[in-house]
């Protein structure tokens, strides 16, 4: 069977996914697609933040009260009961989340393996085998909330209570503490990034095809990459590639949608604006009430548009990992790229009957 490198991989899987989701256009496909690339991550997303500004503060200034007047109810005591309620909410959605992607991503595999995403049928079939992943998920899940807690959120606790940091206020030692333990945390993540990857691409279709678990997948895969990193290494960096270009892509299509929600987004917002100006106290409850149930329902409808568009990234990312993996994994491999049919055995010619004498 073929071995394909990292670019090379890529016409197959582009055209398996082009041909399964474009020849023809099936809604019913399309729609489980779109929520299995949903729920599994598949299509491409990004994020960012924004770094405070500390402003200069004199010598002995943050031992007095770091609280104005207007916000004394807001003291540290709400923070640190704020701060626990959304660690619990946040902590109860991760559960439920990466329960649902363990599953779902074996689903997905077989989705695209043997163009079959019914997901209803595939929870059912592949539940026992993402029970086993949610495990290895959970595990690498309280990896990074412990990378968290060690790198940003035990600094910030040992700066607060020696004064180098306060809630309007950062020192000098603060902010290189602070930076240090963001660029190990950075490093660390990306490592655990890679572990994450790497599992999703080829410890499970190892899962799925030998119904082995997560930790003999790790153990095979170790056999199988021996000798060969700097082919999984340049999968990765052309996967990141790849990703840019699907997220570039994924924007384009979007602008439209985009701008279809925003016109009456906008009118609305100003229609609320304009009736809620010298109306009643009861008035203006009731209209911030639709603005954020109206808000809610334009989050979901944008939330659905962006999976529909995604939906061909979803399909192609995994096609893409299977034929670079398939001609590296025996079983994946004889799926992929099936022998050729044995043709029947030729039958012997009979021998032509005697001449008369």
């Amino acid at each position: 069977m073929p071995i394909l490198s990292a670019t090379d991989a890529i016409t197959p899987a582009f055209r398996h996914a082009w041909q399964q989701m474009f020849k023809p256009i099936r809604f019913a496909f399309w729609w489980r697609i779109a929520v299995l690339g949903l729920f599994t991550g598949e299509f491409a997303g990004g994020g960012g933040f924004s770094p405070p500004s500390f402003p200069a503060q004199s010598g002995g200034t943050h031992r007095s009260n770091p609280f104005p007047a207007q916000l004394g109810w807001f003291t540290p005591t709400h923070i640190i009961e704020i701060a626990a309620l959304g660690a619990v909410v946040v902590i109860v959605l991760t559960l439920i989340f990466v329960y649902i992607n363990s599953i779902l991503r074996f689903v997905l595999f077989d989705a695209v393996l043997h163009a079959n995403p019914r997901i209803g049928e595939g929870w059912r079939k592949w539940r026992q085998q993402g029970r086993q992943f949610f495990t290895w998920q959970l595990l690498l899940a309280l990896a990074g909330w412990m990378l968290v807690f060690v790198c940003l959120l035990l600094p910030l606790f040992f700066l607060f209570t020696s004064h180098h940091i306060g809630f309007w206020f950062m020192d000098a030692i603060a902010v290189a503490t602070l930076v240090l333990g963001f660029l190990v945390m950075v490093g660390l993540g990306l490592a655990l990034n890679i572990a994450a990857v790497l599992a999703k691409d080829f410890i499970v279709p190892m899962m799925a095809l030998e119904g082995i678990t997560w930790q003999e997948g790790w153990r095979r895969f170790r056999i199988i990459s021996a000798g060969h990193a700097g082919e999984y290494v340049i999968y990765l960096l052309m996967k990141f590639v790849l990703r840019i270009a699907a997220g570039i892509l994924h924007t384009i299509a979007m602008l439209i949608p985009i701008f279809i929600l925003m016109i009456p987004a906008v009118i609305l917002i100003i229609a609320g604006v304009a009736i809620g100006a010298g109306s009643t106290a009861v008035v203006k409850a009731l209209l911030i009430t639709v603005g954020i149930i109206g808000g809610v329902i334009l989050f979901l409808v944008f939330l659905a548009l962006s999976a529909l568009a995604g939906a061909p990234i979803a399909y192609f990312f995994p096609a893409y990992s299977i034929y670079f993996f398939a001609g590296r994994y025996e079983p994946l491999g004889r799926i992929v790229f099936p022998p050729p049919p044995i043709p029947p055995p030729m039958m012997p010619e009979p021998n032509p009957p005697l001449a008369p004498a």
